[in-house]
């Protein structure tokens, strides 16, 4: 746990936001001369990174405020700003109004002399198509949607009648008897290029094409496929519905607009007519006519979605089966070893959603395919029904002779017939419905019928506790089941933090490689002294060095998965306590006496991680209060042989040393000693596994351990080495002899005040601090501010809460529901004036240290970054990035970045095992499949954040792995580049999208296809190495917690709690982004995050917090979420249907 200097915090944040502004790039940072800007300042500032809106920092600056060229990572700015910069508003949008589920007042387009009928929408919703005139005498005309520009297209003493638009809106179909019989003719627009599509026995009336085309393709067994088949396209084909009326009886056909294929789709034996599609083209609704009266039926398309079960679901055995090659495929429908494979075409089985008695007719779907609209019935007029299920209802706002209605393809809008005196008018009227525009909102049933969101309407929006253990499984999963995928910042900052803990263990393992030889020859100094007689401090510090060596040793001979030759055949290594437990006590056994009773009787205080213990030095300064249960091994420390590098620096970082004549001597051995000394005899084992160390001194071990400290948390809170080395270099005359009233003058203008805050402030009282830490704890910020907002300076407040962080970092809306949570508490008058003074107050003084010096105020920078609001245009069509409810979902997302940067990361390991790819096999059946268009994916709209993440991925590239990025070396199997598979390359390709969408540009198709399969990447990055003919199993710690973790932060005072920040299941994202036509929804996954108070003083384990989200006996998320999370609505359906994968 952390400790934090009690300097004034706005200067600190001054610097801190430095690094926010320049989005961790170079920058100018207030001097003390100068004075830091207000707290928040540079958050919006003119001179401020610009919001994310075209997603393009502003150009860094060198020291002398001069803009500096840019590098090849690094695009160049443009050397003139824009002449008019779009008008920006970073306020928050008002929800929008409940839908009110009925129609507007109707407008008439046309005049009732002209008696129309039949109308239907171009396919952009500009025109609509209708006929016109007497029985038997009509023709088509169009008029534009808002009545103007009224066009005859047909002129002909034929009846023409029944318009449709083909997709595309180029042509239209319709019925004429200008032949004889009625057949189906097509034209372009303007009446031009009529041309005969039909000649079939009888009449072919009211078409209807199908919205989307269909795919003919070869299948084969191919176990080295995703989904074990092979697949090749045979051909694509536009199809129409249409009545056929004969002799007989009136059907249904279903027809390839080349005349090719044919067949029926209505009951046989059913006299049924007037088909419609919904407007994806998976589903079509139809009426049969019975004795009782007309009944509307509904058909969802039925197709095999899955190759391999297709496949499967053939018989073993198929005599007389051709062997045919794929190839032959290139000939359809040519070559006859073709005609003889079974076929799976796509099949409409209709369901009766109506009774002959409603006497509903001409039914037609909503632009979001969840109701049906038809007319008639009793009462008349127009009805609706949910396809989730339920009765009919009339239509609020229709008018009673409505007839034939149709729903326009954005959504908005319905027209329909509607007789008076005069004849029949085409009426138009708006339609309030429920995302009525949202057109793919029916393969989303989850957020429907039984589903439907409160939130989704209002902002466009909504998050649902999910289930999902990995971000990189949902979006799996949701490029399995075809549903576009929303890319959020929370998936981008669980990429980076599991790619920094990866790199952090292996600089963990270089630096307790350091640090056990460090601490054995400091052992093994000091007990070279007690061979000459009693010496109290060379006893003292025998015994400081000897506690780390035991449980450093120990750790080096822990069973891990690691690759190691001690580990060969290691399944299921035991818990790190567990073989600590068993290996501390060999260790200790071997000492001499003169040390082992201490040593022995402070590792078993370690291992039972319960009490506190009173530590004096030998030199007369007070003793230290440690708390033992800080020794409790958390995060990846729990699971591998890194936890005697945790219990090492966390002892050294508490036991005080002596501040006289025997500390300057100790630096002094530092600096003549040779790193390489050998341990005592009796743990030569231990030393002879390790790899022989170059020259060095112990003061290069030293500097190795502290450099890594520095780089994840900042300059020490404690005395140290380092400032002792200052000290002797400037001033040897005080070393000897040892002028105490000088050196402790020294050293405290060096420290800087005493550490007031941390985690356990308010657990231990007062709080403990050596004079002098041979590894010293290091400071954090929000350390500081949490022991400012809670008890005893807020007395009566336990705890403080996440928010107060962001609040202090100049976060309006995290102030405003602090605020809000305080109001009625007996304490809310004292925490508003703590909470306002930090963040009003002014410094005089920067304190050093604070800011983009170090990994772990870099990383929180980001997350004040993330947490701020962005300025949009105000014409933007991202509503729901401009709402108050988005702004505490980032500010959510920043929050639970907090956590995991407050916590460790965990361990996984991978082994592969390949599958053998057998011969090509021969074709075994046709699948007729609905060409459906890739899902086209979004990115969470925050570029800004996502270039200044790429940045933070370089520093930690920097600091623990020389500046090499992970995936430069990947392997060729995974299918990707190398380049891609680093959080640094993720980020920078995620801002690249986002600026392109805020500017409106479409995505490439190599773009979509990336962010289809952003998922695959994201699980190669963590797994280490795949593809998609290996199967890898990975730590099984990892796939039993997934992003869940449990983050001690504040122990509240006489053990009476500790604040817990904690991460459960993904939560599921549901967002409304714009389209050709209308709108449609896209899914990602955010944190869902907790925030409670764990009763006593021990923290939660993640294990323990893992049972309680599988028991679901977890705590509800923070009240102010309820802008954007909402539960999932009981009854309905699982938030991603388990789809198999399309070829």
């Amino acid at each position: 746990m952390r400790k934090a200097v009690s300097s004034a915090p706005a200067s600190a944040l001054a610097l801190l936001l430095c690094a926010l502004a320049c989005a961790m790039a170079a920058c100018k940072r207030p001097t003390a001369e100068s004075g830091p800007p207000p707290i928040g300042g540079t958050i919006g500032a003119p001179d401020a990174a610009p919001p994310d809106v075209a997603g393009v920092d502003a150009p860094a600056r060198t020291d002398a405020g001069q803009p500096r060229a840019a590098t090849a990572a690094e695009p160049a700015a443009p050397a003139e700003p824009p002449a008019e910069p779009p008008a920006l508003s970073a306020a928050p949008l008002p929800p929008r109004p409940e839908p009110s589920d009925s129609l507007g007042p109707a407008r008439r387009l046309t005049d009732p002399s002209l008696d129309a009928r039949r109308p239907r929408f171009a396919p952009d919703g500009k025109r609509i198509a209708f006929f016109a005139g007497p029985e038997g005498e009509g023709d088509v005309y169009l008029v534009n949607a808002d009545g103007t520009g009224l066009l005859r297209l047909t002129d002909d003493p034929a009846d023409d009648r029944d318009p449709a638009w083909l997709p595309g809106g180029d042509a239209i179909v319709w019925s004429t008897n200008r032949a004889g019989g009625y057949d189906l003719w097509t034209m372009k627009p303007d009446g031009s290029s009529p041309a005969r599509l039909t000649d079939l026995e009888g009449d072919e009336l009211e078409p209807a094409p199908a919205p989307v085309a269909y795919r003919l393709v070869g299948v084969w067994p191919d176990p080295c496929s995703p989904d074990g088949a092979g697949a090749r396209e045979a051909a694509v084909r536009d199809r129409i519905a249409f009545t056929s009326v004969t002799v007989r009886k009136s059907a249904v056909l279903f027809r390839s607009r080349d005349g090719t294929d044919q067949e029926r789709i209505s009951p046989e034996g059913s006299s049924c007519r007037s088909p419609a599609w919904a407007g994806d083209g998976r589903a079509l609704a139809w009426v049969c006519d019975t004795r009782g009266g007309p009944t509307v039926f509904h058909a969802a398309a039925r197709w095999d979605r899955s190759l391999a079960a297709a496949l499967d679901a053939l018989p073993a055995t198929r005599s007389g089966a051709p062997a045919c090659e794929p190839e032959a495929l290139e000939r359809w429908p040519n070559d006859p070893c073709l005609g003889g494979l079974p076929r799976h075409d796509v099949r409409y089985p209709g369901v009766a959603v109506s009774r002959p008695p409603d006497k509903l007719d001409h039914p037609t779907y909503s632009a979001n395919g969840t109701l049906l609209l038809a007319a008639g019935g009793q009462p008349a007029g127009l009805r609706q029904r949910s396809l989730a299920g339920g009765e009919w209802s009339s239509v609020s706002g229709a008018p009673e002779g409505a007839a034939r209605p149709v729903w326009s393809p954005d959504g908005t809008r319905v027209a329909f017939e509607s007789a008076g005196e005069g004849g029949s008018a085409i009426h138009v009227a708006e339609a309030d419905y429920y995302l009525r525009d949202v057109r793919d909102l029916a393969d989303y049933p989850e957020l429907w019928g039984a589903g439907r969101s409160t939130l989704l309407p209002r902002n466009e929006f909504v998050a649902r506790p999910g289930e999902d253990r990995e971000f990189f499984g949902l979006y799996e999963r949701l490029e399995g089941a075809g549903r576009a995928p929303f890319l959020t910042v929370d998936a981008a900052l669980q990429v980076f933090h599991d790619e920094y803990s990866v790199l952090l263990r292996a600089a963990e393992r270089q630096a307790q490689n350091a640090l056990l030889r460090l601490c054995g020859a400091l052992y093994e100094k000091y007990l070279g002294r007690l061979t000459h007689g009693d010496d109290p401090v060379a006893r003292y510090l025998a015994v400081t060095f000897a506690v780390p060596w035991v449980f450093l040793a120990s750790a080096d001979g822990m069973e891990s998965r690691q690759p190691a030759p001690g580990n060969a055949g290691v399944d299921e290594p035991r818990p790190a306590e567990e073989q600590l437990r068993r290996l501390v006590p060999e260790r200790v056994a071997l000492l001499p006496e003169w040390v082992r009773a201490d040593v022995e009787a402070l590792a078993a205080a370690i291992l039972a991680h319960e009490g506190q213990a009173a530590l004096r030095p030998p030199d007369g300064e007070p003793s230290v209060v440690v708390d033992f249960s800080r020794f409790r091994l958390r995060g990846h420390y729990a699971a591998s042989p890194l936890a005697g590098w945790f219990i090492a620096v966390e002892w050294l970082g508490v036991a005080p040393l002596p501040l006289d004549a025997s500390a300057f001597e100790l630096v002094r051995i530092l600096e003549s000693s040779d790193g390489a000394s050998r341990p005592p005899p009796d743990l030569d084992d231990v030393a002879t596994r390790l790899p022989a160390p170059p020259p060095e001194t112990l003061g290069d071990l030293w500097d190795r351990v502290d450099t890594l400290l520095a780089a994840l948390l900042g300059p020490p809170a404690d005395v140290t080495v380092s400032h002792l080395r200052l000290v002797a270099r400037e001033h040897p005359e005080w070393t000897a002899p040892f002028r105490k009233d000088l050196v402790e003058a020294a050293l405290a203008e060096l420290r800087g005040p005493a550490p007031a805050g941390g985690p356990e402030a308010g657990a231990l009282e007062p709080p403990s601090s050596p004079a002098f830490a041979f590894l010293s704890r290091r400071r954090g910020l929000e350390d500081e501010y949490f022991a400012r907002l809670a008890a005893p300076v807020v007395e009566g407040r336990a705890v403080p809460g996440a928010l107060d962080l962001f609040a202090v970092l100049g976060n309006e809306r995290a102030l405003r529901l602090a605020h809000a949570a305080a109001e009625g508490q007996e304490w809310a008058e004292r925490y508003r004036s703590a909470l306002d003074a930090l963040t009003a107050g002014q410094a005089e003084h920067p304190v050093p240290g604070y800011g983009p010096e170090d990994i772990h105020h870099s990383w929180l920078a980001l997350l004040a970054t993330l947490a701020q609001p962005a300025g949009w245009p105000h014409d933007s069509p991202l509503f729901f990035a401009r709402t108050e409810a988005w702004l505490d979902r980032r500010l959510d997302a920043a929050i639970a970045g907090y956590a995991r940067l407050a916590h460790d990361a965990v361990l996984y390991s991978a082994e592969e095992e390949a599958l053998e790819c057998g011969e090509r096999q021969p074709l075994a059946l046709l699948v007729e499949q609905p060409a459906i268009a890739p899902p086209r994916g979004f990115v969470d709209p925050a570029p800004r954040f996502f270039r200044a993440l790429a940045r933070l991925a370089d520093r930690i590239y920097a600091d623990l792995a020389e500046g090499e990025a992970p995936g430069a070396a990947a392997d060729p199997a995974s299918g990707f580049a190398g380049s891609e598979l680093s959080a640094r390359g993720l980020a920078e390709r995620l801002a690249t999208l986002a600026d392109k969408e805020i500017r409106g540009e479409a995505f490439t198709g190599e773009e979509e296809e990336w962010i289809r399969t952003a998922g695959e990447r994201m699980a190669v990055m963590l797994r280490g190495r795949s593809s998609r003919v290996e199967r890898v199993r990975y730590d099984e710690g990892r796939v039993e917690l997934g992003v869940a973790l449990a983050a001690d932060v504040f122990a509240a005072r006489d053990g009476a709690g500790m604040l817990e920040l904690a991460v459960g299941r993904v939560a599921d994202l549901y967002v409304v982004v714009p389209d050709a036509t209308g709108r449609r929804l896209v899914q990602g996954g955010i944190f869902g995050t907790f925030e409670f108070l764990e009763p006593g003083a021990e923290p939660l384990a993640d294990g323990v917090w893992n049972e309680r989200l599988l028991a679901g006996a977890v705590p509800p998320p923070p009240g102010w979420t309820a802008s954007f999370l909402e539960p999932r609505a009981p009854g309905a359906p699982a938030p991603v249907p388990a789809a198999p994968r399309r070829p």
